[in-house]
């Protein structure tokens, strides 16, 4: 009887195993398929203005920009493209509220402007676009 009992265990553990280990490799690729968006990080791209660069930073989580920000901004720059600062403003809180570059108005005194910092912008997240 007890031979009888270990035997049915045995073969019991046995299925446990074979159907775990037929189960492990797709919930594997389940959680793979779901992947975010953007492999999360920092990244940067280089705006050149006359000889200055200007740092365009871009941080994301998986799935959300989260942070936008403009460095090495110095005042030369700040006073020769009075409008550089208001329009990166507008265009971040634009993605911070859409989290998309799509759709965003151009004013006309800052089209130029405008379409400079988004391909900046662009060009960061491009880095942390997600390959399918």
């Amino acid at each position: 009887m007890e031979a009888i009992i270990k035997s049915r265990l045995k073969k019991q553990l046995l299925l446990l195993v074979l159907v775990t280990a037929l189960c492990l490799p797709g919930c594997a690729g389940e959680a793979e398929g779901k992947k975010g968006k953007y492999t999360p990080g920092v990244y940067t791209t280089n705006l050149a203005l006359n000889d200055n660069n200007v740092e365009i930073r871009v941080e994301v989580d998986e799935n959300r920009i989260n942070s936008i920000s403009m460095g090495n901004l110095d005042e030369a720059v700040a006073t020769m493209y009075p409008l550089l600062q208001p329009t990166f403003d507008q265009i971040v809180q634009h993605i911070y509220e859409k989290q998309s570059l799509d759709d965003f108005s151009y004013e006309e005194e800052s089209k130029h402007t405008s379409k400079v910092l988004l391909k900046a912008i662009q060009e960061a997240l491009d880095q942390a676009m997600q390959e399918e």
